[in-house]
């Protein structure tokens, strides 16, 4: 601007010099000139200090996104940055964005500004074929089990956490479903001054607490996916609300969840003003400890390779009274051994109700490369209302273990599961079936790309799991192999 200031002036003295004294009528036009002059560089100048300051402004605003450009800035690099300097009544708040494991989303300064989100995505593309020897069908097909988007971070405060998931399968006939959505709380921590974990409160839909099977994330799995009894006995996700903690005065810390939801088997099932769930609520529980080395993430395999044996234990309960009147769908959960029909649909007419129970223990050894995963299930079904039907008693067990031949890369695996009852029979013999399983997988990139086959041999499965990959009833070999992806 003050250049072409100076050429104006310079303009204007020029036109009066050319065109000599005779163009002025008299001194007088000559000094208006002159004024008019002086006014112009006046104002080229204070435009001059205008445009300065806006500059300097604008260039703080990219400096504290860390953006090094204007074209920077306007590819959105600072959200909440301003390109003219910062308008009035502005509340921009510098963000950042890095790769944590998952992309993380957070203001510069987040004790201020207590916000956060982590997004994530995995995929688990698996080929799956069953060679049948028994009534149902033989299968070949290629499938994305798991397909997910994950939305996790803080929000308002660095005690309350949540956590949206999304989920896609080909089971699903390619409808996304909201997996898992839920708070929670550090009460203790932020309301009483404990230490953080302490004592807290979850209240949405997730994995309630329960066996170590389904508390273990589909991501850190040995197999391709869970053993035939973790899924009988399994109770999965509700919505309700709980309480966890930990304690932290004892030698050996106690991690610890009970939960009060809407019945136990009821993911996906409607309220109970349409029929689908009755209206008794369901209680369920899980303690586990460290009780020997250090444990760190909860994989099946020891990825991590523990150089001293780390052991962990925990136990587990789950308890409702099952209305089959009033929750016509939730009644139906509950599988017998070893055909794997609903318990409804082999009772007497007239039974309207019933107890359910069940129980569970895990012991897990991790070490050099070695892992060892054990767990026992017990269920009771009992009182049952409107019929004569004596207790049902089934239990059932899963022993699975691993080795890296090389570490943290190659890992051979392998598994018995068992289903031992007599809920097939309405109390009269026991019946049972079995899996007996081995696997291969390879860790391109740990768990983010991975790359498994196993062989599973099944003799009557009384489950019925697309994820998993068996009906009821079925009697063959599963062969799958499953290529995982995370990001």
């Amino acid at each position: 601007m003050q250049p072409f200031a100076q050429a104006l002036a310079g303009l204007l003295c020029g036109i009066v010099l050319i065109t000599g004294r005779p163009a002025l009528a008299d001194d007088n036009e000559l000094q208006n000139a002159l004024n008019r002059i002086q006014t112009l560089e006046e104002q080229v100048s204070r435009l001059n200090r205008q445009a300065s300051t806006n500059s300097s402004a604008h260039a703080s605003g990219i400096e504290q996104c860390g953006c090094q450009s204007n074209a920077h800035l306007a590819e959105g690099c600072g959200a909440g940055c301003s390109s003219s300097g910062g308008g009035s009544g502005s509340s921009a708040i510098p963000l950042s964005v890095v790769y944590d494991k998952g992309f993380v989303l957070k203001p510069v300064d987040i004790e201020k500004s207590p916000f956060s989100m982590k997004i994530n995505s995995w995929i688990q593309a698996r080929h799956s074929y069953f060679d049948s020897d028994g009534p149902t069908p033989d299968q070949n097909d290629f499938e994305f089990e798991r397909a997910r988007l994950v939305f996790s971070g803080i929000a308002l405060s660095p005690d309350l956490e949540y956590f949206f998931q999304l989920d896609a399968d080909d089971n699903q006939t390619q409808r996304v479903d909201l997996l898992d959505y839920y708070l929670s709380y550090d009460i203790g921590h932020n309301q009483f001054d404990l230490a953080s974990g302490q004592l807290g409160i979850r209240v949405g839909r997730w994995k309630i607490p329960f066996n170590r099977s389904r508390h273990t994330s589909g991501l850190n799995l040995q197999f391709a996916d869970r053993s035939v009894a973790g899924v009988f006995f399994d109770i999965d996700r509700s919505v309700g609300i709980s309480l966890y903690g930990k304690t932290v005065e004892s030698c050996v810390p106690v991690n610890w969840e009970v939960a009060l939801t809407n019945g136990i088997r009821t993911n996906g099932v409607r309220p109970n003003r349409v029929g689908d769930i009755d209206r008794n609520l369901g209680i369920s529980g899980r303690v586990y400890s460290d009780i020997l080395g250090k444990w760190g993430s909860d994989y099946e395999s020891d990825i991590a390779w523990h150089e001293e044996l780390a052991v962990r234990v925990g136990a587990g309960f789950a308890f409702s009274r099952e209305d089959i009147v009033d929750g016509a769908v939730e009644a139906t959960r509950q599988r017998v051994v070893d055909s794997g029909a609903t318990i409804t649909s082999i009772l007497p007419v007239g039974t309207d109700a019933y107890d359910v129970a069940l129980f569970a223990l895990s012991a897990d050894f991790r070490y050099q490369g070695w892992s060892l995963s054990t767990e026992f299930y017990f269920r009771e079904m009992t009182n049952f209302g409107g019929a004569a039907v004596p207790d049902l008693s089934d239990h059932g067990f899963l022993v699975q273990g691993g080795y890296f031949v090389v570490p943290k890369k190659l890992e051979l695996f392998g598994r018995w599961s068992s289903i031992v009852g007599d809920s097939g029979t309405l109390g009269a013999d026991d019946q049972s079936a079995d899996e007996v399983g081995g696997g291969v997988a390879w860790w391109i990139k740990g768990r983010n790309l991975k790359l498994s086959l196993d062989v599973n041999r099944v003799n009557g499965t009384p489950i019925n799991d697309s994820a998993v990959g068996f009906l009821p009833g079925d009697d063959g070999l599963l062969y799958r192999t499953q290529l995982q992806f995370l990001f």
